[in-house]
Formats: structure tokens, C-alpha cells, sequence
């Protein structure tokens, strides 16, 4: 069973409203509703909330869900390139001409440091797969 799947099931178990979780895991509705739907993936700090506040071991939502590992392996190998294009970035900009190389290290160090932001944004345009 998929983790989104899981986590409904489970909230519905326990007589608990999608605004009563989402309260006790300091979210939105919305963001719960998300999860629920399979549209968008918890992180590991929100999993173990969730763990908590279902009773349910992180083995029991996500052991069985394939499709999590491989979102978590994507979303780790983007993460991962935009770190080292953003270090090559700024490597290079150590040879450039003053103007150019505070540019190309403002980029680099940017792509480093939100290196984890840039890649959320940019799976909103991929194509997901099941």
C-alpha cells in the first residue's frame, strides 16, 4: 500500500479530521491533503511526526511503498548535481575577470545553499511516473 494511502487510512482509524492532524503536525490542511493525495511527499521530519502521532513504526508507511524510495533517490540525485554545478560554478569563478567572477561565485554559492529549494521548485515541472 502507498504511503499517501496509509497515512488516510490511518487518520481515519483513529477518528481524526485532515485539520486535527494537520494542527498536531504544525501544517497546513492542505499540505496534509497533499500527502493524502499523493501529489506531494512528506519529508523525513514530518514522516516521523506522522509515525508518532499514527502510532505506526516508519517501517509500516514506507517499507512496502517502492515508489517512495524512488522519488527520495530523484530528489536526492538533483539535490546532489545542483551542490556540484554550483561548486564548479564557483570554482570557476575564482579565474574570471572581477566583474564575472563575484557573479559566477553569487551563483554557485546560491546553488549550493538552496541547492534543496531549487530542486522542489523545479519538480514541479517534471513528469512523475508511478
Amino acid at each position: 500500500m502507498e504511503l499517501s494511502n496509509k497515512i488516510k487510512k490511518r487518520r481515519k482509524e483513529l477518528g481524526i479530521s485532515q485539520e486535527e492532524a494537520a494542527k498536531k503536525l504544525y501544517i497546513s490542511r492542505q499540505t496534509l491533503s497533499n500527502w493524502e493525495n499523493d501529489k506531494t511527499l512528506p519529508d523525513i521530519d514530518h514522516l516521523i511526526d506522522i509515525s508518532n502521532l499514527y502510532d505506526l513504526s516508519l517501517d509500516e508507511l514506507i517499507k512496502e511503498d517502492t515508489s517512495i524510495k524512488k522519488k527520495i533517490i530523484i530528489k536526492t540525485k538533483t539535490d546532489n548535481l545542483l551542490i556540484s554545478i554550483g561548486m564548479f560554478i564557483t570554482c570557476i569563478g575564482f579565474f574570471l575577470p572581477d566583474s564575472l567572477s563575484f557573479f559566477a561565485m553569487i551563483i554557485g554559492l546560491v546553488l549550493i545553499l538552496f541547492s534543496q529549494n531549487i530542486s522542489k521548485f523545479l519538480s514541479k515541472f517534471t513528469i512523475h511516473t508511478r
